[in-house]
């Protein structure tokens, strides 16, 4: 258990993803101004693997760090299921331009992913922190144009990405955050997924 100072980590990340309604224009606004300061992660990952997407994002935003997640993106999950290819896209490139890292989720499937080199392509492009992190259930060999970026392998190295992500200043900020008092949240349910 990693037991930190509360009031370092007062603030609930969100999933961007859920930004609905008149939320998404105040949003863009503060994108488009540069006002708010903070960092969000997009989680890309296989389908398969979306109970270690979830996990992975859930303690992330309890570190109080945004996510975009696509589980909660319902217009990208009605584009899905209407194979409706542009919106695919479109959606993604939008949860894409909200965040400002991205944290690619390795395991044996992900090779068999269309979409997942599609998002790294897209948010290398666009000048995103890019990091790997290696399921357990995850081969050992993975394709070499990710090897050139931080791989996470371990539960203490994902630990330490979380906070040094933390600890950057980037633009876009937790701006619907809940107010909570929490400390970094317990890591153990981490290990079920994460090589330890």
């Amino acid at each position: 258990m990693i037991v930190n100072d509360e009031n370092k980590y007062s603030q609930r990340g969100i999933n961007r993803a859920e930004i609905k309604g008149y939320g998404v224009c105040i949003f863009e606004h503060h994108v488009e101004n540069g006002d708010y300061e903070g960092t969000c992660i997009f989680i890309s990952h296989r389908s398969s693997d979306k109970k270690e997407a979830s996990a992975v994002s859930h303690y992330i935003r309890n570190c109080g760090i945004d996510v975009y997640i696509d589980l909660d993106d319902n217009g990208l999950q009605l584009a899905t299921v209407k194979n409706d290819a542009q919106g695919i896209v479109n959606h993604i490139q939008d949860g894409l331009k909200k965040s400002t890292h991205l944290l690619a989720l390795l395991s044996e499937d992900t090779k068999e992913s269309w979409w997942v080199p599609y998002e790294i392509g897209y948010a290398k492009k666009a000048g995103k922190s890019i990091a790997s992190l290696m399921l357990k259930k995850c081969i050992d060999d993975f394709p070499d144009y990710l090897k050139i970026e931080k791989t996470i392998e371990y539960v203490d190295e994902f630990l330490k990405y979380v906070g040094e992500v933390k600890k950057k200043k980037e633009k876009y900020g937790c701006i619907f955050s809940e107010q909570l008092n929490i400390g970094l949240p317990d890591s153990v349910i981490l290990e079920e997924y994460i090589r330890t």
